[in-house]
């Protein structure tokens, strides 16, 4: 019995519990309980970061209900800081196209999730992108809508597996960053179906949990209280029996058009939600049925994983310690595993490589990036591991008879020289965070980036021509 049907199974008893709630009561499920200042105030204070705990939602001690606890990605685990496993970045993930070891890694985030005492993983990224700037491209697993179905299903299978509930993002038309919050999509219904639709869906019949609403508008219509996308599409059409969360803080405008088009919660502050939605019900511009069905849709989903888990412990199978290591070297085999798969040769010219560590007495290591940290952008997937390896580090490690001198390249003749001189030359070409990364004004205002990284050449637009 997969998640679908055992969330389905669970309906009945998740109708009673409901039964048990006042309007407020069932509200609150619906409403994210983190303060606008403990959201961002991680930010920007020396010493924290966005999501180093859990953001919780929900939660009901009158029916013994536990609160949904977030932890964001994709490319592992935000909470914490130190220990949490860092994997490649899922376009990386992605050039390898094995699903056997997504689920793999899907498993061993889930792990790391349980350990940090979160049940919702907010990492799976399968928007596809459109244009060739948009600095979150990094965070998906390509433009290929079976690729991005495949391998974001196989992520949701092994969160799952772990007992830590899917979130399906950014659905849908999410394709650029800085003007996210105010572009408007459109397009045909043939390629909104074959083109931008079906890799979420591969993801629902997986049995993914919730489905993270987008900030960007379809058809004049933001995402997050869109009534085509949420409720016909995803929960009539597709049969959807989970819930839908909204994109932090800016994902919902309306507190009445996002109740009736299907969104069953805001994260992860309330701002329109909570007495709004309570207003709204009770001056009837919200049928309390859509406040049940929402309602209905979190308890069920919680008590369903909640079992699963008790059925671990029961087991013998629990997870470790809040907050205590895990196996780290298991998981990193993992990364290891598919960093490797996810490197692509384009071109061996004279067959140059591999490189003979016995004819090489010096090796020059030339750009910026090579003996940097480079793990991906500094938005809300950003991961603290214990440590990393530089290039300039590993080739150490991997050539301790051989001289490697690195040189950043800002000289171009110094470069040169250094070149001529040397049995060999590895150039590390590509972008950091300052390059390419997540971007919101919702820190420090103007070109801040979120968590503090500055797009040095930001995209103003909408989708260009194909």
């Amino acid at each position: 019995m997969n998640f679908k049907q055992k969330r389905l199974a669970n309906t009945s008893k998740a109708v009673e519990l409901l039964n048990r709630l006042s309007l407020a009561e069932k509200v609150r499920l619906m409403s994210g309980s983190t303060k606008l200042e403990d959201l961002l105030g991680p930010v920007i204070a020396k010493g924290s970061h966005y999501n180093e705990s859990p953001y919780p939602a929900g939660g009901s001690e009158k029916i013994g209900l536990p609160p949904l606890m977030f932890c964001d990605g994709p490319r592992g685990v935000v909470c914490g800081t130190g220990q949490s496993t860092c994997f490649p970045v899922p376009l990386c993930r992605g050039a390898g196209f094995n699903p056997v070891l997504e689920r793999k890694i899907g498993k061993a985030i889930g792990r790391e999730i349980r350990a940090w005492g979160g049940n919702l993983f907010g990492g799976v990224c399968v928007n596809l992108p459109w244009h060739p700037g948009w600095g979150r491209s990094q965070e998906t697993y390509g433009e290929d809508s079976f690729a991005l179905g495949k391998m974001g299903a196989a992520l949701v299978e092994g969160v799952q597996a772990e007992q830590v509930m899917a979130c399906v993002k950014h659905y849908a038309f999410n394709s650029m960053e800085i003007s996210r919050f105010k572009v408007n999509i459109d397009c045909d219904p043939r390629t909104e179906r074959e083109v931008f639709l079906p890799h979420f869906k591969d993801c629902v019949d997986a049995g993914a949990s919730s489905v993270m609403s987008a900030y960007n508008r379809f058809r004049g219509t933001c995402c997050g209280q869109n009534d085509y996308l949420l409720r016909r599409v995803l929960k009539e059409e597709w049969g959807f029996d989970g819930f839908v969360l909204s994109d932090f803080l800016s994902g919902i405008s309306d507190t009445v058009q996002a109740a009736n088009a299907g969104q069953d919660l805001e994260m992860c502050c309330t701002i329109h939600f909570g007495d709004k939605l309570i207003q709204a019900v009770q001056d009837g511009l919200v049928d309390e049925e859509r406040i049940n069905d929402s309602a209905l849709r979190i308890i069920r989903t919680i008590i369903t994983f909640e079992e699963e888990r008790k059925k671990r412990r029961d087991t013998k199978k629990s997870c470790p310690p809040k907050g205590k290591p895990w196996d780290v070297k298991k998981h990193r085999d993992l990364a290891l595993q598919s960093a490797r798969e996810g490197i692509t040769l384009l071109r061996n010219h004279r067959h140059v490589l591999p490189l003979d560590p016995r004819k090489l007495k010096q090796l020059a290591l030339i750009g910026r990036l090579g003996n940097r940290e480079n793990l991906g952008d500094n938005g809300s997937g950003k991961v603290f591991p214990a440590h990393t390896v530089t290039i300039f580090e590993g080739l150490e490690k991997a050539l301790p008879d051989t001289e490697i001198i690195f040189y950043a390249g800002s000289n171009r003749e110094h470069g040169k020289n250094l070149a001529r001189e040397s049995d060999a030359v590895i150039f590390v070409a590509g972008y950091d965070h300052l390059d390419e990364g997540e971007y919101a004004r919702i820190v420090g205002g103007g070109g801040q980036g979120f968590p503090c990284n500055i797009y040095r050449r930001p995209y103003q637009g909408a989708f260009p021509p194909r």
